[in-house]
């Protein structure tokens, strides 16, 4: 088996190969670092059914933020900032599941262009 196929099985596998929308959340020491925020997100994910279409991605810093945790939503680029259990459970039920970013949390919005993406195979 190549690289290029465990690499597409590992994708598959993380639902790279079906989400809808990406969500990166900061874990570093100012923002979720004990995981806490990250675990909730997900399970309020798979409680809401989105499990297939969202994937969820830590990143260990965005280096902008003194308000933190800091998470955004692709492909829209909807930036939130101070992001509690609470407000995540809000960006899950009107942003994820229902297409309504959550206006009072979102501080940036930069959508990613259609059509840039690589294509399945090289």
């Amino acid at each position: 088996m190549s690289q290029h196929d465990r690499l597409h099985q590992r994708a598959a596998k993380k639902r790279f190969t079906t989400m809808d929308r990406h969500v990166l959340v900061c874990v570093d020491d100012d923002c979720d670092e004990e995981g806490t925020l990250i675990k909730h997100l997900k399970k309020a994910i798979n409680n809401a059914g989105l499990r297939v279409s969202v994937s969820t991605t830590k990143v260990k810093c965005f280096g902008i933020c003194k308000s933190g945790p800091i998470m955004v939503v692709y492909p829209e680029g909807t930036w939130y900032a101070n992001v509690t259990t609470k407000v995540a459970d809000r960006i899950v039920a009107e942003h994820l599941r229902d297409g309504r970013p959550v206006a009072d949390h979102a501080f940036l919005r930069n959508p990613l262009c259609a059509g840039t993406t690589m294509a399945a195979s090289a």
